[in-house]
């Protein structure tokens, strides 16, 4: 534990943060349980100043503290001018991480929600270590033997001199990055509670437990919403390929992935269905189709498909008493094993996207010149 006597300086520090934009919304919240503050603009901490941190919990290698600290409050209007009363008992508890000599980050300061925030963004990080998540390695910096901004740009000054859409600049390969990072934080969700959904289906035909908190309705959608973002970034690929080799020209809307690969295969030459565009192709009736199913009860409702909506609903629907949990159980983690497998194959994807891209422009001008 760390007193406010023994380390002066660094309390003093944490006081002034709390002062400060953005962490002064943390005390404007503690003041709304007391009675006797007057109409404020702002405030300063003063004297009276206490406090102990104590460690609380570790985390993907960082220590989360709790922080208690006690002062006097001074509050002042719109002039600066301060009012002549204070407020003297002032208390309030928060989470600190502290900045170290391993580290550049600067203190962060935590209410209870802020808090959650970063303990499930730490969470998350943990899993992916332990589950040994894919990176979108095509992405990173620096670049590695295959980078798809570098490579991307390298094709499109050989063939595609004129091209000056956005699938080459920084911004959509941040698009890219958004949306792998939002669904891998998703599939980490799935894989971080498991176990405890798992033993919650064992019990839920079992009326002598009784639970206020229950995740495997949440777990059950989140399979869905994780097979929507990977279906999210194979629309993005398509939009990709359509940029150069458009299906339909002076059109606005940019095909579906399913449209784009099926229409592609009537129109194109067999010469040009080589073993990149195969395997685009091919998962149309496999694992694209699968991500389709998955993914449609958290966008569409449907009465003729199972299931028809959400799928939390669609558990609710059956009785308890009759479902079969070890079937049910079988099909989440194979489900779940699928979204890995999917996730691991975006990097691949952007990688062969490229490839075929530039075969399909040397196959176009080798036709060119020999016309």
């Amino acid at each position: 534990m760390i007193n406010y006597i023994d380390n002066r300086y660094l309390f003093d520090e944490l006081f002034s943060e709390l002062s400060m934009w953005p962490n002064t919304h943390l005390i404007k919240k503690r003041l709304l349980n007391f009675s006797n503050v007057p109409a404020y603009f702002g405030f300063v901490c003063e004297g009276r100043k206490g406090g102990t941190i104590n460690s609380f919990i570790n985390v993907n290698n960082k220590e989360i503290k709790k922080l208690s600290l006690t002062c006097s409050l001074s509050f002042y209007d719109e002039d600066g001018i301060h009012y002549e009363n204070k407020l003297l008992n002032f208390t309030i508890d928060l989470f600190v991480v502290l900045k170290n000599s391993n580290s550049t980050e600067d203190h962060i300061i935590m209410g209870v929600d802020e808090f959650i925030l970063y303990l499930n963004a730490q969470r998350n990080e943990e899993a992916k270590k332990q589950f040994d998540f894919p990176s979108l390695i095509p992405c990173q910096l620096p670049p590695n033997d295959f980078n798809y901004i570098s490579e991307g740009r390298r094709i499109k000054n050989l063939y595609f001199e004129s091209y000056n859409g956005p699938v080459l600049d920084i911004y959509f390969e941040d698009e890219l990055k958004e949306v792998f990072a939002i669904t891998r934080n998703s599939l980490a969700f799935l894989y971080r509670h498991k176990l405890r959904v798992f033993e919650e289906i064992e019990l839920i035909g079992n009326h002598n437990y009784h639970s206020q908190f229950s995740i495997y309705p949440r777990f059950n959608n989140c399979i869905s919403e994780t097979a929507q973002g990977l279906y999210n970034f194979w629309e993005r690929i398509a939009f990709v390929f359509n940029e150069f080799f458009p299906l339909r020209n002076n059109t606005h809307n940019a095909p579906s992935y399913y449209k784009y690969f099926t229409e592609q295969t009537k129109k194109i030459d067999n010469s040009l269905k080589t073993i990149n565009f195969q395997w685009f192709f091919n998962r149309l009736k496999n694992e694209h189709d699968k991500l389709s199913k998955m993914r449609h009860p958290t966008i569409h409702f449907n009465p003729s498909s199972t299931p028809s909506g959400m799928r939390s609903i669609d558990l609710i629907k059956h009785s308890y008493n009759d479902l079969d949990k070890t079937k049910l159980l079988k099909t989440w983690n194979e489900e779940i094993s699928f979204l890995k497998s999917e996730l691991t194959k975006l990097s691949e994807a952007l990688e062969k996207t490229l490839l075929l891209i530039e075969e399909w422009a040397i196959a176009k001008s080798n036709l060119k010149e020999k016309l």
